[in-house]
């Protein structure tokens, strides 16, 4: 990675850092395109974003998956979309695993659904916590579980 690309990523984890310290939830997307939006709400470039991430993984639209991928599209694939370099949550674990583990979250293989409810609950780094009135119980339960279906050793 060169050094302008880390430099860059690390100015969007900072950034993103300050905003989850003074409680602001909102999402950015960076790139040729930058944009601001409040969390939940759907802006072109991320329902552009959405539409290609649920071209990956069509199959779990419907099914036992369904409104864990739901789940996913609306509150995670701002910053964890897999494939792409602005991605804010997806760059962040680039640069922490360094291809030991896969960057995308719907690829990893070692997500229990438990760890994942801590992290959204509680949020992790620069990535914040999310209520129940964001993301209900029923929706966090859904959405461990997709992100779990590849999981090695349940």
């Amino acid at each position: 990675m060169t050094t302008i690309k880390k430099i860059t990523a690390l100015s969007v984890v900072a950034l993103l850092s300050i905003a989850g310290y003074y409680s602001y939830q909102y999402f950015a997307t960076f790139g040729p395109q930058t944009e601001l939006s409040h969390a939940g709400e759907t802006t072109p470039i991320m329902q552009r974003y959405i539409e290609q991430n649920t071209e990956q993984f069509p199959q779990f639209l419907e099914g036992v998956y369904a409104l864990g991928k739901r789940t996913f599209n609306k509150w995670c694939t701002h910053c964890h979309a897999p494939g792409a370099m602005e991605h804010a949550g997806t760059i962040a674990l680039r640069l922490k695993y360094q291809g030991e583990k896969p960057e995308a979250l719907e690829h990893r293989v070692d997500l229990h659904p438990a760890v994942t409810k801590v992290f959204v609950r509680n949020g992790v780094k620069s990535m914040p916590a999310f209520r129940r009135t964001e993301i209900s119980e029923a929706e966090l339960e859904a959405l461990a579980n997709y992100l779990a279906r590849n999981l090695e050793n349940p």
